[in-house]
Order: structure tokens, then C-alpha cells, then sequence
């Protein structure tokens, strides 16, 4: 009884892509190599998180909106922010006083937004977003996670 779900979902094509390592490792170098020129920016770090989660899990998928305090830990002004999240993730709408969307690596998870007005060090400010994954079709391999990071080093 088992076997016969999972050749039904393979045959109607909902079997998630996946990556086997060879192609993973190259997506990786990939990545390393696009955005390690952003290695040594000064980033803040997140000090305040308030989230509200909807689970919607007869379909498998969840949409979220977070509020986060960022805090300016350096002694350089920060003129952009970059955000990371899991490839799976879909960003919502970023909303951050001043704060425009410069580049967007959907594929790759990876935003960088410039600032209208640097933060300063010291000063704290909120940033608030949207996320959320599409409802799943068939089997994934892989792990969804709903972490989106700030990078800083």
C-alpha cells in the first residue's frame, strides 16, 4: 500500500529538484565567489526579535512576519544591509526606514539593501519582513528552515 503514493506523485512530476553533493558543492564555490567581496562590511546585529508564524499544515507551508532590532556594533557607519535566507524561503516585503532594494539572489537567498541614511554606531533600529514557503508539491529532499540571517562578521 505504502509504494504506491510515492509512484503515483513521481509519475504526475511533483518531485521536488534536489541536489546531489558534486552539484552542491559547485553551487557553494559559486556563492563563496559572488559575495565574498561583502566579507568584511560592517553589519549589525540583531538584539530584538518579535515573529508571528501562521502554519498552514495540511498543505505543508507557513508564511511569517518578524520584527527585528538591529544594533550598530562597529565603529564604521553602515551604508547597506545584506540579508541571507534558506534557498527554499520565499522575502516578502522588507520594510526599513530609507532602505531600497539594491540586489536580489532569489536562487541564491541573498538581498543587499542600501541605506538612505547610514546607521551610525550606537544607534538601533527596527527592521521588519515577510517570509514565508510555497506549499509543497510531492517529496522534498531537503529540510525547510525559516531563518533569515543578517551577515555581519
Amino acid at each position: 500500500m505504502f509504494p504506491q503514493p510515492i509512484h503515483y506523485q513521481s509519475r504526475k512530476r511533483h518531485l521536488q529538484r534536489f541536489l546531489v553533493l558534486p552539484q552542491l558543492s559547485v553551487k557553494l564555490r559559486a556563492i563563496e565567489t559572488h559575495f565574498k567581496q561583502y566579507e568584511n562590511l560592517p553589519m549589525p546585529v540583531v538584539t530584538d526579535t518579535q515573529v508571528t508564524i501562521e502554519l498552514y499544515p495540511d498543505q505543508r507551508y507557513f508564511q511569517a512576519q518578524g520584527q527585528y532590532t538591529l544594533e550598530h556594533r562597529t565603529d564604521q557607519p553602515i551604508r547597506e544591509i545584506h540579508l541571507l535566507t534558506f534557498i527554499n524561503l520565499q522575502l516578502g516585503e522588507v520594510v526599513y526606514p530609507g532602505a531600497t532594494l539594491r540586489a536580489a539572489h532569489p536562487e541564491w537567498g541573498y538581498y543587499i539593501y542600501d541605506l538612505a541614511t547610514p546607521l551610525m554606531p550606537g544607534e538601533q533600529q527596527a527592521l521588519q519582513c515577510q517570509i514565508a514557503t510555497a506549499p509543497a508539491r510531492g517529496f522534498r529532499n531537503q529540510v525547510d528552515s525559516d531563518d533569515v540571517y543578517l551577515i555581519y562578521p
